[in-house]
């Protein structure tokens, strides 16, 4: 677990369905959290219209290159948030 003990800090866990909004230096990638790529160190998302997590059809986003990346909580009415 992260703790800072053994030098990392937990700032925010991640959990399927989750919507993300990765921000880079030159562009905005946002969509539902489907799975972590541990090989090569990519979320990988679907698109809100999408219906389908075949590999074919989901976003590849290299987490090393991002600068910022929220965890956006959607309403009921599908407006998107910050989560607190």
């Amino acid at each position: 677990m992260a703790t800072p003990e053994n030098g990392f800090e937990l700032i925010a866990q991640i959990f399927p369905n989750d919507y993300l909004k990765i921000t880079y230096p030159d562009h905005v990638t946002e969509g539902y959290y489907v799975k972590y790529g541990v090989a090569n160190g990519t979320f990988s998302l679907i698109h809100h219209s999408q219906t389908s997590k075949a590999d074919l059809d989901l976003i590849h986003c290299s987490i090393g290159e991002a600068t910022e990346l929220k965890v956006l909580n959607i309403s009921v009415l599908g407006d998107n948030y910050e989560f607190e």
